[in-house]
């Protein structure tokens, strides 16, 4: 709808252009008087160009963020997804595979329960599904680099 109404105004501004140089009686040669009161328009042009050109940098900017948004999304989705599996096993199989994501470089820590790790991971996905901007993902149970 805000489309159509823009094309509606920009053709209402054609049209009375198109009025104002046929019926606006200017001073001189018919042509002439009216080809000067159209290169007037020329700085508006250039309004409308510069306005366009900021509109596709905004876009770019737009794509981008909702690019990022997608990669962190797919990135909780498929973190949470291990994490729900890894809870879902036994638990004498599933400790020795979390003691060992907890031992990891960076971990945790060793009491840090993976009930924890799920909540966060929710957590960050509802806070991304409102549209926050996070610039980073906890990591199975890792803090995130915020």
């Amino acid at each position: 709808m805000p489309l159509i109404l823009l094309l509606v105004g920009v053709g209402a501004v054609w049209v009375v252009y198109l009025l104002v140089v046929v019926f606006f009686p200017f001073q001189g040669e018919f042509w002439d008087a009216r080809g000067k009161f159209g290169d007037m328009f020329g700085a508006l042009n250039a309004l409308f160009t510069a306005c366009a050109f900021a509109a596709l940098i905004y876009s770019i900017r737009l794509e981008y963020k909702a690019s990022l948004r997608q990669e962190l999304h797919s990135a909780l989705s498929a973190q949470l997804d291990t994490l729900v599996q890894l809870y879902a096993m036994p638990k004498e199989q599933r400790e020795p595979v979390w003691q060992a994501i907890l031992a990891a470089r960076g971990g945790p820590s060793e009491d840090f329960p993976i009930e924890k790790a799920i909540a966060l991971q929710i957590e960050y996905m509802d806070r991304l599904m409102s549209g926050e901007d996070i610039g980073s993902v906890p990591t199975y149970g890792r803090p995130p680099k915020d």
